[in-house]
């Protein structure tokens, strides 16, 4: 299946405020205008294949791409008790947004002739793609006894690059004990990569976005890995279930800095006990 989303919107607001304290009294004020338009492709499918009588096996993939571009307009002031001003700004911020998502997964379930027993092994792979161009232009105005002081103003162009791939792989293997009794045991992979890149530009004198500004910057390389294994005893009847059991997972984390090739390494050793009860009094209710 796939759909297609344009929506556009247009907003204005007005905040008056009037702030009283013990010894004085002050105004501010903000308006903002708002405009948005977003467009969104997106594409879902499913497709499963009976491999034997006991053997299934299922693929869903689900494709998105959505851009948006957005224009923001606001003005804000603050007043003397006197209503004169004491600074104002103008700030302008417009850009463009590109997102694209895939997420892909694959299913394989085993059933067996003893009842009960089952193998659900899954395979997903994910990826994310979003882009960004914006600008930002902002001018700030400082009075003194309500005459004209000092000026700040800055006209910036930020790029946002940011990349993930995620890869997971589970594993579930059901057998029962006994008629009521049966244990379940699981193992679960899962790797994340991700590439994010956020820089600030200043405009020069020659009207080009060269100037490079660090403090409004960010560049990493991040890698997290986890390893997780669970066990869970199941018993259940008509009206009584409870499961007892616990899991172990691991998990490194690996962050590096590429503005300054600086790393850092973290793990993580997690133990998550868990255990649950339900009883069904009647057919509709569970407590």
């Amino acid at each position: 299946s796939s759909r297609y989303i344009r929506l556009g919107t247009r907003t204005q607001s007005s905040t008056l405020t009037q702030n009283i304290l013990p010894d004085t009294l002050f105004y501010s004020n903000q308006y903002a205008t708002t405009r948005s338009m977003n467009e969104q492709h997106a594409f879902n499918g499913r497709w499963e294949w009976k491999l034997d009588s006991l053997s299934t096996l299922r693929f869903t993939s689900a494709l998105t791409r959505k851009n948006t571009n957005y224009l923001d307009n606001t003005r804000s002031e603050a007043l003397s008790e006197e209503r004169e001003f004491v600074n104002t700004g103008d700030k302008v911020n417009e850009g463009v947004n590109t997102k694209m998502q895939a997420d892909n997964a694959l299913q394989y379930k085993r059933m067996f002739r003893k009842k009960g027993r089952q193998l659900i092994a899954n395979l997903r792979f994910n990826v994310v793609d979003d882009k960004g161009t914006g600008y930002l232009d902002f001018t700030n105005q400082f009075y003194q006894d309500g005459i004209l002081d000092s000026v700040a103003s800055a006209s910036q162009q930020k790029i946002n690059n940011n990349h993930s791939e995620t890869l997971g792989g589970k594993i579930t293997f059901a057998e029962p004990l006994s008629e009521k009794v049966s244990l379940i045991m699981e193992y679960s992979y899962n790797q994340n990569n991700a590439v994010s890149k956020r820089n600030t530009y200043e405009k020069a004198s020659n009207g080009k976005y060269e100037t490079y500004v660090p403090q409004f910057s960010n560049n990493f390389d991040f890698v997290a890995t986890s390893h997780t294994g669970t066990l869970i005893s199941r018993y259940a009847t008509k009206k009584l279930q409870v499961s007892v059991g616990s899991g172990v997972s691991s998990v490194q984390l690996n962050l590096l800095n590429l503005d300054d090739a600086s790393k850092r390494v973290y793990n993580f050793l997690n133990l998550t006990p868990q255990s649950s009860v339900a009883y069904t009094i009647k057919p509709n209710n569970t407590v």
